[in-house]
């Protein structure tokens, strides 16, 4: 169970968790397989399920991110080299505001 610290603002493909020991992780839904609910992402927890990777994030790509999430020109422009990162190849995600009620929550403790 990790919390939701950023997502896509357009349709919601993509979102940030904070992991285990503070990194971040990004989980990316598969070939655009699903969609994760606007209204899900705010301040949540997830329940991942897919596949982890680290992985380089090419410069595109992660000015293609910054803009989704409405960054400002000159974070967007800063970027110059390609980052490594950990990220999820998402089979499907469960998003909860309090997941003592949500499913596995018994496995995530």
């Amino acid at each position: 169970m990790d919390e939701i610290i950023q997502s896509c603002k357009a349709i919601v493909c993509w979102i940030t968790v904070k992991g285990e020991d503070d990194n971040d992780v990004r989980l990316f839904s598969t070939d655009y397989a699903f969609f994760i609910p606007k209204d899900s992402v705010d301040r949540k927890v997830a329940f991942l399920f897919g596949d982890a990777i680290h992985d380089t994030i090419s410069i595109n790509l992660q000015k293609h991110l910054l803009r989704n999430v409405g960054a400002s020109f000159e974070e967007i422009i800063g970027v110059k080299e390609p980052a490594f990162e950990l990220t999820v190849e998402a089979a499907g995600v469960i998003s909860a505001d309090d997941p003592r009620g949500a499913p596995m929550a018994d496995d995530a403790n």
